[in-house]
């Protein structure tokens, strides 16, 4: 795939200085998904609400990164979002993941979970999740208290969840990661 996304990012003369020192240094720390950034930033309060999202949610928290990184890139893959599960599933893999251990959790079913620690639990809830969140049950629940998961723990994969999300809705709205875009889209 090439990325033809439907909006382009604002060229270099029309880019807001405060956007672009917020990209600049967003790309230093993280360096991944740069061409959905570059598109928030035609609206720069959207960018800096992104970027303060994702360094409060994925930089923080009880969750070993690798596996909050894991949860974002199962999310995104069961969504159709193949933009942002290879760049999250890069970076849990940068921060530790196996990456056999990761495509074992890509290729699972919403109600399939994976025999290890329990972050195979995590990953089938958070998938369900993403996919049917009003279709949770107290057993789904309860699943991840006998695999060792607390409250916060399961707070926290929620908001990675939503995360992930409202991240997906803005690249698959405008086609990142498409191969062509509509004739005429500008």
């Amino acid at each position: 795939m090439t990325d033809v996304p439907y909006i382009d990012p604002p060229t270099d003369a029309a880019l807001d200085p405060a956007a672009r020192a917020q990209l600049d240094a967003f790309a230093e720390d993280h360096g991944h998904f740069a061409a959905v950034r570059a598109i928030f930033a035609h609206f720069p309060a959207a960018l800096a609400a992104l970027d303060n999202q994702y360094r409060l949610i994925m930089g923080y928290g009880a969750l070993d990164r690798w596996v909050r990184e894991a949860v974002f890139a199962v999310c995104a893959d069961a969504r159709g979002d193949n933009y942002l599960a290879e760049a999250l599933f890069a970076e849990a893999v940068r921060h530790g993941a196996e990456t056999e251990r990761l495509n074992s959790f890509l290729t699972r079913t919403p109600d399939t979970a994976v025999a290890d620690d329990g972050v195979g639990e995590l990953i089938r809830f958070s998938r369900k999740m993403a996919l049917e969140p009003y279709k949770s049950v107290e057993r789904d629940v309860r699943a991840l208290y006998e695999a060792g998961w607390s409250d916060a723990h399961l707070l926290e994969v929620l908001t990675v969840v939503s995360l992930s999300a409202y991240m997906d809705i803005m690249t698959l709205s405008v086609h990142l990661g498409q191969a062509e875009a509509p004739s005429g889209h500008h």
